[in-house]
């Protein structure tokens, strides 16, 4: 079976209004695996992607107070292939690939710069070249559109990293702890740490759409992840998150029961 990979921009508080990507899914669906992954290109590599294919995403989260590591942001075993523009001529997303939720997941926050220099891409000829072409540029302009990667190999092998480590929180309260939250989140990242945080790990619907889910269900994936996964929790301590009836607060009370917090002084 085939691999791709594609890069996408992220901004912390970007809502894109009318983006291709924004397709309707399921209530509660989406915080442990992806569901789908759209393509706006209708011919060339989009259209020879199968069942049995895998797409891995890379991203890179910006914000006004700079931008994280490019980071790999979700894998998506294809289930099957959807013909949007066969069914809605003037649909935005070319092809929709359903993920194989089985063998499908998102990825922590973690810096890809020693993987992505392995990686090589399959040209038109069926040459291959390094993902980051001759001269390097950013992977964002490599691979903007999806590629076929020649050798699957270095992206298990960051698989493998991501998932082997065991994970740090950031707590933080949204109303004044973002900043403190971001660039926390950028100094464990460039420790080398796998990094867990809302505003990447969570469905985009939530963090960059700002859909509506239930609280429950937001809940039990974030209390669950604390109780299961027992990762480090960094309580980013402003003022708002100090108020003991907010959702900050509550996260630190059940880091602190398992013995996981640690402080952030802000």
């Amino acid at each position: 079976m085939a691999h791709y990979a594609q890069y996408f921009k992220r901004v912390v508080g970007d809502v894109e209004s009318g983006a291709f990507f924004e397709l309707p899914q399921s209530e509660g669906a989406g915080f442990a695996t992806p569901e789908f992954h759209t393509t706006s290109a209708r011919h060339g590599t989009p259209a020879r992607i199968k069942a049995g294919d895998t797409i891995w995403l890379f991203a890179q989260l910006s914000s006004d107070w700079g931008k994280l590591p490019v980071s790999l942001d979700a894998k998506i075993v294809v289930r099957d292939v959807e013909d949007l523009v066969a069914t809605d001529p003037a649909s935005k997303a070319a092809w929709k690939y359903h993920a194989d939720k089985e063998r499908s997941r998102w990825f922590s926050l973690f810096d890809a710069k020693r993987s992505i220099p392995k990686l090589r891409v399959t040209r038109k000829n069926r040459s291959t070249q390094s993902i980051l072409g001759d001269p390097p540029k950013h992977l964002g302009q490599r691979i903007r559109f999806l590629q076929e990667i020649a050798d699957p190999d270095p992206l298990y092998a960051l698989e493998a990293e991501i998932t082997g480590q065991r994970e740090s929180f950031i707590s933080y309260r949204l109303q004044d702890g973002m900043e403190p939250a971001f660039h926390h989140a950028a100094r464990l990242m460039h420790q080398g740490q796998v990094v867990w945080w809302d505003r990447w790990r969570l469905p985009r619907r939530l963090v960059e759409r700002r859909n509506n889910v239930s609280s429950d269900a937001l809940s039990a994936a974030i209390f669950g992840m604390i109780k299961d996964e027992r990762p480090l929790v960094w309580g980013i301590e402003t003022a708002g998150y100090k108020d003991p009836k907010s959702y900050g607060a509550a996260e630190r009370r059940a880091a602190e029961a398992l013995g996981l917090y640690r402080p952030v002084p802000v």
